[in-house]
């Protein structure tokens, strides 16, 4: 992102010279009269008005080449995938995926401690169809 941030810093200073410059050369401007008051010729203020023109609308269009592309993949990125099936899709990839894998350690020992209690999933079954006995009571 450091380098998105310089190209733009760049991109806004190119773009004062080119005002600066278009101040300068400005139609009747200070510049343009001193040239007048020496008889030169100031037909060609006007091509170099117009070129300046066209070159501060061409680096607005580096611009957008450049990064605009950046901001544009941002907005367009979708939520993440709820792989850890949390209901959280704003949370990264990375914490999303340990989550996932302390919960699948977290089954295990559960599955683990049941097997040495002599729980088989038959009995799980059985307990969740009395406590949906006792709650219709």
């Amino acid at each position: 992102m450091a380098n998105k941030d310089k190209i733009d810093r760049t991109i806004m200073r190119s773009l004062d010279m080119v005002e600066k410059l278009e101040k300068l050369f400005g139609n009747n401007g200070a510049f343009e009269q001193a040239v007048a008051e020496i008889g030169g010729d100031i037909g060609w203020f006007g091509d170099v008005r117009e070129n300046l023109k066209a070159l501060y609308g061409n680096i607005e269009e580096l611009h957008m080449g450049a990064v605009g592309h950046m901001d544009m993949e941002e907005s367009a990125k979708p939520d993440f995938a709820d792989i850890d099936d949390d209901g959280d899709e704003e949370e990264s990839m990375k914490k999303a995926a340990k989550d996932k894998e302390e919960k699948e350690k977290a089954d295990e020992s559960i599955a683990y401690m049941k097997k040495l209690a002599g729980i088989t999933e038959s009995d799980d079954e059985d307990e969740d169809d009395d406590d949906e006995e006792k709650e219709e009571d």
